[in-house]
């Protein structure tokens, strides 16, 4: 029987995050590949259980109700890519803006708790997502994999692009980092994603030592990649950067 290919949906516009997990090239070369391995499974397994988290809320009303959905109902999927995670929404709107900002600061934590550093950009473009059929294909990735290539330290970073939504401590997105020298090719100001779940329960000085544990494994070669990450880190995990030096 003939595959029908005309069931593929069509291109949308949606925001795409791509989050990658830098090192791995040396990685896979060392001894510690299968310890490598079982630490990137236990932070997929926080990722996928966090994108099917639901909320439990009362609707106001003749009678009240009790109401449960999905916490990030606009995140229509998290596909894995070899040492990649890729996120994609269902739509442009506000909603779907700020989940993918707090979702992506999520796994952030999740990888840097696990000893896994993350490098990310999110963006916008029309994209074709059909898991279904492994086709997962347009702009929206192009842009997000151009925007995580385009600096050189830890952290996530949002399209200069992205319409601008209002901001502000309520939503997922902070106040910019001002003419921050992240090692690349970028804006004067940039926008990171400072609300997310502390789900692990970490404490702010097991931050600091996971950060200092993977500048020294890292070596002399990458020392200027966590100077440059020092100030974009502490913005994501909300702690003073000066104690990240």
């Amino acid at each position: 029987m003939q595959k029908d290919y005309s069931s593929l949906p069509l291109a949308k516009s949606r925001y795409v995050a791509c989050l990658d997990i830098l090192g791995i090239t040396e990685a896979v070369n060392g001894p510690g590949l299968v310890e490598i391995a079982q630490l990137y499974q236990k932070a997929l397994d926080l990722t996928f259980n966090t994108h099917q988290m639901d909320v439990l809320y009362t609707t106001v009303g003749l009678p009240d109700l009790q109401v449960q959905e999905k916490y990030f109902g606009h995140i229509e999927h998290v596909a894995i890519f070899s040492d990649s995670v890729m996120v994609f929404t269902d739509d442009l709107s506000i909603n779907a803006f700020y989940e993918i900002c707090h979702f992506s600061n999520t796994v952030f934590k999740f990888f840097l708790h696990h000893g896994l550093p993350l490098r990310g950009g999110i963006a916008h473009g029309e994209t074709i997502v059909a898991p279904a059929s492994n086709v997962f294909l347009g702009k929206g990735i192009v842009n997000a994999y151009k925007l995580e290539k385009s600096f050189d330290s830890l952290g996530v970073i949002v399209s200069p692009d992205i319409p601008k939504f209002p901001r502000g401590t309520s939503t997922s997105v902070s106040s910019v980092i001002r003419k921050h020298a992240l090692g690349g090719t970028y804006p004067e100001l940039m926008e990171v994603p400072v609300v997310g779940w502390n789900l692990d329960k970490v404490s702010e000085s097991e931050w600091i030592d996971a950060f200092k544990d993977l500048r020294n494994a890292a070596g002399p070669k990458l020392l200027k990649r966590y100077k440059n990450s020092e100030l974009i880190v502490g913005h994501m995990l909300g702690i003073d950067a000066a104690r990240l030096k």
